[in-house]
């Protein structure tokens, strides 16, 4: 991990943040297949883990990634850091 996101963490536990980086850094490495096909059409595909968004076509803007998000289940997330994070709050 950088020293950038291990001195955000640390700051924020001296803070009393609970805070925690993702494994796969951004979280449209998160969406599923399904959820980026239904709501961005059938053309789409999830982004493999650590896949440059632009290897990806078409590409959705980032922007736009709460859309699937939204979309998706807690079964999606649950075998991910993502889910083990939120089930444990």
């Amino acid at each position: 991990m950088s020293a950038e996101r291990t001195g955000f963490l640390t700051t924020c536990a001296q803070l009393g943040i609970n805070a925690w980086a993702t494994d796969r850094r951004a979280i449209e490495h998160y969406i599923s297949d399904e959820a980026a096909k239904r709501v961005f059409g059938e053309t789409y595909r999830a982004l493999a883990p650590f896949e440059e968004r632009g290897a990806c076509r078409p590409v959705w803007a980032k922007a736009d990634s709460w859309r699937a998000a939204r979309e998706m289940t807690e079964a999606d997330l649950m075998g991910t850091d993502v889910g083990r994070f939120l089930a444990g709050l």
